[in-house]
């Protein structure tokens, strides 16, 4: 019987009320813990929680009434460019926007119509809506089988610099989490069972989040694969395509306005020099920032093979790979650092398994060949726990500390860039050690016989 979410007990996504989102074909996964937490350690991650909720409320407090206020730049200037757009206006060469001509026309229904000083309250009402929605996310389908787990996830979520750095500058990264995550559980909540009207609404959620590509364009790979069918990709390549030529309807001279935000794009790429831990920085570090768009076109194509050879791991693992690869692939500022909340998860999921105690059925159980599997596992758990330590701890840096011109920012950006990389490639090795598609004592092989 599915009964209604709860916040502190295990709650899984097939367990959840929304029967859209609810997938009651898989089975649980039946993991306990080595032991109970003691009082001493529960109280710890009680106080920790309660500390990180204060400065969530802190930090929201202060960049709620800046964001409603006209004082969010990015927002602003969003505004202006959708205006000037839909004007008949020339926009790129003479405004800095490097958004392509589709998004205009997504962005028109939310900044389009309004005054630029009811945007903010606009914007401030959308944010809170997906805040809404991820920390529903975190509680009921994040897949964590432990109350303090989905506390921690949400409490960080929330009191993570990049969060408030986006509401205070007006920036989407809030809105495109919600609407990337929530397509994603359309889909591969059913995978070929999705049926059309899920796979409608996957299409238009995947299709709005690509208002900024460079966040949302990796995580088109997991539609194009299965579990997902390949038709949902395409719908999503489709429907931009049209964007785009409908965009372009509103300009005298579409194709020179195509060319001039082609030109804009290089323009930048050339002079900027802001953001921090993304490939551009780097390899303009070793002066080759003419390759960025090559090495960012490269990348993205190994996500795709990789997303594919791996099509068989865990949804939430190839989530976090991907969510760490959008976050390197190109320029990104420290307010998209809110999309290693999908890494996090990922390791926080490995960290808080025991593996010793996954339950086997006996028509398979070798406990032979089954101890030094679980060995690797409690290794690798271990390595998660340092490494979720280590990235949440950055994921609070103060902004400023962030980009401080002093030698610990520096230290801390390089810090900050070799933590990504670290748990990019611990994800990776996560995912060739146990990949369920050819490894019959993966993890998922496991649970999937689990009843």
């Amino acid at each position: 019987m599915i009964e209604k979410c709860d916040l502190f007990r295990p709650q899984l996504c097939h367990e959840c009320k929304f029967s859209f989102l609810r997938d009651d074909s898989r089975p649980v996964m039946q993991i306990k813990s080595a032991s109970p937490l003691s009082r001493r350690v529960a109280r710890l991650f009680l106080v920790l929680i309660g500390l990180l909720l204060l400065l969530a409320a802190i930090r929201l407090r202060i960049v709620f009434p800046h964001l409603v206020g006209e004082s969010a730049l990015d927002l602003t200037s969003r505004a202006i460019a959708v205006h000037q757009w839909f004007s008949g206006h020339g926009l790129y060469g003479v405004h800095s926007s490097t958004y392509p001509p589709a998004s205009h026309v997504i962005l028109w229904p939310v900044l389009g119509w309004l005054p630029l000083e009811r945007v903010g309250w606009m914007w401030a009402f959308l944010s809170i809506v997906s805040l809404g929605w991820l920390v529903r996310w975190c509680f009921c389908h994040a897949n964590l089988p432990f109350a303090t787990q989905r506390w921690l996830l949400a409490a960080w979520l929330l009191a993570m610099t990049a969060t408030s750095m986006a509401l205070w500058l007006g920036q989407s990264i809030p809105l495109l989490l919600a609407l990337l995550t929530l397509a994603v559980l359309l889909i591969h909540n059913y995978g070929a069972k999705a049926g059309w009207k899920r796979e409608i609404a996957a299409v238009f959620l995947m299709t709005v989040a690509l208002v900024k590509p460079s966040v949302s364009l990796p995580f088109l790979w997991l539609f194009l694969w299965p579990p997902a069918r390949p038709r949902v990709g395409i719908g999503v390549v489709l429907a931009y395509a049209a964007l785009t030529v409908a965009a372009l309807r509103f300009q005298n001279n579409g194709l020179q306005e195509m060319m001039g935000w082609a030109e804009t794009v290089n323009r930048n790429n050339a002079g900027l020099s802001e953001g921090y831990a993304n490939l551009r920085v780097w390899l303009a570090a070793v002066g080759l920032k003419s390759w960025s768009h090559p090495a960012a076109l490269a990348t993205f194509l190994w996500l795709g093979a990789w997303t594919y050879r791996y099509r068989g791991s865990d949804l939430w693992l190839r989530l976090g790979v991907t969510g760490v690869v959008a976050r390197l692939w190109t320029y990104h500022n420290s307010y998209d650092d809110m999309l290693l909340l999908l890494p996090l998860l990922a390791l926080l999921q490995i960290a808080g398994r025991n593996y010793s105690s996954i339950e086997t059925s006996d028509d398979f159980a070798a406990p032979v060949r089954a101890a030094p599997v679980r060995a690797d596992f409690r290794s690798e758990a271990m390595q998660a726990q340092w490494l979720l330590t280590v990235l949440a701890l950055l994921l609070l840096l103060h902004a400023e500390w962030l980009f401080s011109p002093t030698l610990w920012g520096q230290a801390a950006r390089t810090l900050s860039g070799l933590t990504m990389v670290f748990v990019l490639a611990f994800l990776l090795r996560h995912a060739k050690r146990h990949n369920a598609a050819g490894d019959r004592w993966s993890l998922n092989f496991l649970v999937s016989r689990t009843q």
